[in-house]
């Protein structure tokens, strides 16, 4: 009796297994909330339900190339002159104006990827209806 009931058992738990890994995939695609760093993913998850033009989509584009691009150099640019201040931090003795030059050449990295996201946001947002352009900068404040 066993026996019979042995390959019914594995089957059930397998297709559990099958249907939990599914879901988590699908919920992770669809729900799971976007980093608040990541601000493409953020404005192209506001800007899926506003029906845009061949335009605003061709402006979103260019919005998240532009983010996906800087975003990627700003941490290709810092990653080295992090390691290089952690290296720095981890020495006997602390080089601390050669620590601050690389902090404020981190920071000086940042504020130009902020200005430039910047302005390619706005000129995103300068497509948009005033409607449109709310239901984004509201999506963008949640970050949720």
């Amino acid at each position: 009796m066993m026996k019979l009931r042995l390959p019914w058992i594995l089957l059930i738990l397998s297709l559990a297994l099958n249907l939990l890994f599914v879901g988590g995939f699908l919920w992770a695609k669809r729900v799971a909330p976007v980093p608040a760093w990541n601000i493409a993913a953020r404005v192209e998850r506001a800007a899926g339900s506003l029906k845009l033009d061949a335009a605003q989509r061709s402006a979103l584009d260019h919005f998240a190339e532009a983010a996906h691009k800087g975003g990627g150099a700003l941490r290709e640019e810092n990653r080295k002159l992090g390691d290089d201040a952690f290296a720095l931090i981890g020495k006997p003795e602390l080089d601390q104006p050669a620590l601050d030059r690389l902090l404020d050449t981190i920071s000086a990295h940042r504020r130009v990827f902020q200005g430039e996201i910047s302005a390619a946001l706005h000129e995103f947002l300068s497509k948009l209806s005033p409607e449109q352009r709310e239901a984004v900068l509201g999506a963008l404040r949640d970050r949720r």
